[in-house]
Formats: structure tokens, C-alpha cells, sequence
């Protein structure tokens, strides 16, 4: 065995950020440095623990990024349905706006091809 292979204990204190003064640290080790350890382990003859592998969970900097999005769907997804459910209301108030911004012209539909939206409302 290599006296300089650390311990399991201080590996896993190094693979894990930590939480000092109210922020998030960077792991100790980095990617590639836990891959030299384990390849060092291994050359030693010791088996590198599973609960240190990344399928274990190491834990990220920012754990609650990656569900944000996920949480955030289904209230998502309540309000489009809302908004389709009343999409006949909005689109007559939007033909009602329409035609109080532009009086006539809005009635006859090929005038906006020819004259600016400031003029059709009158100003």
C-alpha cells in the first residue's frame, strides 16, 4: 500500500463542497484530481469506494438548479391553461382596443397597409 494514498474519510471531505460563511466552496478536488486519487488507489491495490463514485451523488454546488425548471412546469403549464380558457375574451378585448385606436380605418382593414398607426388614431 502507498503511504501517500489518503484516507477514505479525507477524500470524500475533499470531493464534497462545503458550506462556509454562507456560500458554497468548491470541492477541494478537483475532476481530474479525483480521478489521479482513484487511479493512485487502485494502483495501491485498495478498491475505491462506492459511496464516492459520482452515481452515489456528489453532491452539486447548486442542488436546486437542475429542478427549478421542473417545479416550475406544472405552474407553468396552470396558467396557460388559464389563459387559453379565457383566449376568446382576450382576443376581443384586443379587437375592441383595436378598434377604438383606429376608429374607422379598422373597418376597412387594407388602410393600415397605407398610412401610419399615429394617423389612424388620429393625433
Amino acid at each position: 500500500m502507498s503511504s501517500s494514498a489518503p484516507s477514505a474519510q479525507r477524500v470524500a471531505a475533499q470531493l464534497k463542497p462545503t458550506f462556509v460563511n454562507g456560500r458554497w466552496r468548491k470541492p477541494a478536488l478537483s475532476g481530474r484530481q479525483a480521478a489521479a486519487t482513484r487511479r493512485e488507489w487502485r494502483a495501491s491495490g485498495r478498491a475505491w469506494p462506492a459511496e464516492l463514485t459520482r452515481a452515489a451523488g456528489v453532491m452539486r454546488l447548486n442542488p436546486t438548479a437542475a429542478h427549478q425548471p421542473l417545479l416550475a412546469k406544472a405552474e407553468r403549464d396552470a396558467r396557460v391553461a388559464a389563459n387559453v380558457a379565457r383566449m376568446g375574451d382576450i382576443v376581443e378585448d384586443y379587437r375592441k382596443y383595436l378598434h377604438k385606436a383606429k376608429g374607422d380605418a379598422y373597418d376597412n382593414r387594407e388602410l393600415h397597409i397605407f398610412y401610419d398607426r399615429d394617423e389612424l388614431a388620429g393625433k
